[in-house]
């Protein structure tokens, strides 16, 4: 048996933690020696002054376990979760019938000229063939830009048709 060993069954024999037959064998190797038995008595002794010197302490008990808080939270974050997802959704149908509304603007002439045009005569009211001839003395003005957007040729957008399987299938096709 090498030191380390022994040095390992002296400490659990002094501590108490060495099973009874491993006790009796140990019991048995140090009786032919002297030197180890004298360590092994040295150690029961240092385990004997140690248990004297620090009381055993009685565990403390523990509060019992929040287990209301932690079922308060996890609803509280279910509660959050579900009010952030339903604010997304309306924050997006605002916008989306926000954008999607057609503009009942209606275009008003005005004669404040441009700020970069303060020194140039004043155009002449718009109307389509200032904005077909090119020629307006302030380039920048809001009335030629006004008249050119009036007189553009604009053109119906497509428009999506959401139809299901079965009516593209029977209707021959999206109408």
């Amino acid at each position: 048996m090498d030191d380390a060993a022994l040095q390992r069954l002296m400490m659990d024999d002094a501590l108490g933690a060495l099973e009874p037959d491993t006790r009796a064998l140990l019991g048995e190797y140090l009786k032919d020696r002297p030197a180890l038995k004298a360590d092994h008595a040295q150690w029961q002794r240092l385990t004997a002054a140690a248990t004297q010197a620090i009381p055993a302490s009685v565990p403390e008990t523990l509060p019992e376990f929040p287990r209301r808080r932690l079922q308060w939270s996890r609803f509280h974050r279910a509660a959050r979760l579900t009010f952030s997802a339903a604010a997304m959704v309306l924050i997006g149908v605002g916008v989306g019938l926000r954008v999607s509304k057609p503009s009942n603007s209606t275009a008003v002439a005005t004669n404040i000229p441009s700020p970069l045009a303060v020194n140039m005569p004043h155009p002449a009211p718009a109307s389509a063939d200032a904005a077909a001839t090119f020629g307006v003395p302030d380039f920048w003005s809001t009335q030629r830009l006004l008249a050119s957007a009036l007189s553009a040729n604009r053109q119906p957008r497509p428009q999506w048709q959401w139809i299901d399987a079965y009516s593209a299938l029977h209707s021959g096709g999206p109408r």
